[in-house]
């Protein structure tokens, strides 16, 4: 055997022993790979476990305060007894796993021209969105001088949002209009967003609760036809409530009933009623559900202006409900988060962090 063929049989013998410890390495990577994996969902399981009875205890507790003490609502300082009594299974989640349900995150974007808010390249604003929430996909929830115009809104969209995915505000209550709701968009108007926009999803933004506050009767019948019409054209619903009250809940259910599938339940931090972990233990009862994450929250709690928010308490609200299991986050006011398009502190603190 000449030294060549000796050379050619220990590198073949060496490249086959490297073969066999490569795919030991990969083998046993995956062994512990699936092993964190079952040790995780098993965490994940039991904090789902201990959350469920958490809600189970507050609804008890709130009937108990309703029923002997008469109270309609349940105070905040109620509201920190309950934290108080669970806080160790709030700093778990808090502090622990993020089950991976989290796949969306949607963005407010707008521009109101009496407050000189601007969104000048709403193409490059998303692209800096997606690289700060990478993985996460990325929508844009458009708004244009309160959306009060339909006719200026879709030309804006038009204009402005080729090739950005965009959740298209459906429904908005406010007081500008009364006795009729801000945005009521009809079949038709939608299917002219998304003639000229790629709408992904539409959304309902405290539909139950404006009309119980108005005192007007409630469309079930239309917006179910709007719920069909999304079904058939494959657009997901976002239906986002801040009231937390036994009224609310069994009319959206009643609504949503049988389009379960197609409907993400978003809980509002904006009120200062309730905390976020209240409002997020009501909507993880939902098959979808997730959060809207405001810095209204601020101000409806009497602290200050909404943009005097503190970062990192966003940030809580925020990782709170992914832990909790929220599959969709969505954002806003847009001029918190960005100036003239440009991120700010307070998202790029998000960024580093979520």
């Amino acid at each position: 055997m000449n030294k060549t063929k000796i050379v050619a049989i220990v590198t073949l013998a060496s490249c086959i022993l490297l073969s066999i410890s490569l795919i030991s390495v990969v083998l046993d990577y995956q062994a512990l790979v699936q092993q964190k994996d079952e040790e995780y969902l098993e965490l994940h399981l039991q904090l789902l476990d201990e959350t469920r009875l958490a809600y189970e205890y507050w609804e008890n507790w709130t009937r108990w305060q309703k029923a002997e003490v008469n109270e309609t609502e349940i105070s905040l300082d109620d509201q920190e007894y309950f934290l108080d009594q669970h806080s160790e299974l709030y700093e778990s989640i808090l502090n622990g796993y993020d089950p991976r349900t989290l796949k969306t995150i949607i963005m407010h974007g707008c521009i109101k021209t009496d407050s000189n808010i601007s969104l000048p390249d709403v193409a490059y604003t998303y692209q800096k969105i997606c690289e700060g929430f990478a993985p996460y996909e990325v929508l844009i929830l458009p708004e244009y001088n309160g959306n009060l115009n339909w006719t200026e809104t879709l030309q804006w969209i038009s204009t402005n949002y080729t090739g950005v995915p965009i959740c298209l505000s459906v429904f908005e209550g406010g007081e500008d209009k009364l006795p009729n709701p801000n945005v009521q968009l009809t079949i038709a108007e939608i299917e002219q967003a998304m003639a000229v926009s790629d709408v992904q999803m539409v959304r309902f933004a405290e539909m139950i609760s404006w009309y119980m506050n108005a005192n007007i009767t409630f469309p079930i019948d239309k917006v179910r036809d709007t719920l069909d019409f999304c079904r058939s054209n494959n657009l997901k619903v976002l239906w986002s409530e801040w009231k937390i009250s036994y009224d609310v809940y069994p009319k959206l259910n009643d609504t949503i009933s049988g389009f379960e599938d197609i409907v993400t339940f978003v809980y509002q931090t904006n009120n200062g009623y309730n905390e976020p972990f209240i409002g997020y233990l009501y909507a993880n009862q939902f098959e979808h559900w997730g959060a809207s994450v405001q810095s209204w929250y601020w101000k409806e709690h009497g602290h200050g202006d909404e943009t005097a928010m503190d970062p990192l308490l966003m940030i809580n609200h925020t990782i709170l409900a992914r832990n909790m299991g929220a599959e969709i986050v969505q954002f806003e006011p847009y001029w918190y988060f960005f100036a003239d398009g440009e991120p700010l502190e307070t998202i790029r603190t998000m960024w580093s962090i979520i």
